[in-house]
């Protein structure tokens, strides 16, 4: 991770802080996070809010972890991705266990299409890496190939920048 990645993490953290503090990750306290609190937030907010978590994600070991469905709801959201964040999902989806790095990926995916074509040059390493992922150890043929080609789409749109 560069000192920008780290940067723009710490920053993140920060915003995120007080709300990580109050979040009860069972599944009352994700219900109410995803009903009451996650449509309130501002987009910043909420992009710091899914970076804080997609972080949390990627270093969890276990059969399911009940926060992705947070990650999934607020990934759909149009949010305020810079290349500095994008570059954080994907360093995260690269890391993460198995099950889980399908999930961070299709929200790394999700937020590089979002970006300005000309910021994904900046991201080119990591479209290749997440490649590699895709075309890897899958457990969904059908999965992989549309996410393939949505990777692959970035690439060459990082390359024509």
């Amino acid at each position: 991770m560069t000192t920008t990645d780290t940067d723009s993490l710490d920053r993140h953290r920060e915003r995120a802080a007080d709300l990580l503090r109050q979040a009860r990750f069972d599944d009352e306290g994700i219900s109410r996070l995803s009903r009451d609190v996650l449509p309130t937030l501002s987009s910043e907010d909420a992009l710091s809010f899914l970076v804080v978590l997609v972080q949390r994600a990627s270093a969890y070991r276990g059969r399911a972890w009940r926060g992705s469905r947070l990650i999934v709801q607020l990934g759909r959201r149009s949010l305020p991705w810079t290349a500095a964040d994008v570059t954080l999902a994907f360093e995260f989806a690269a890391v993460a266990d198995h099950r889980t790095a399908v999930t961070l990926l299709k929200v790394a995916v999700n937020s590089a299409e979002r970006l300005d074509p000309t910021d994904r040059s900046a991201c080119l390493e990591n479209f290749e890496l997440a490649l590699r992922q895709v075309d890897g150890d899958w457990p969904d043929s059908a999965g992989r190939a549309h996410l393939r080609s949505r990777v692959r789409a970035l690439i060459g749109s990082a390359r024509a920048s």
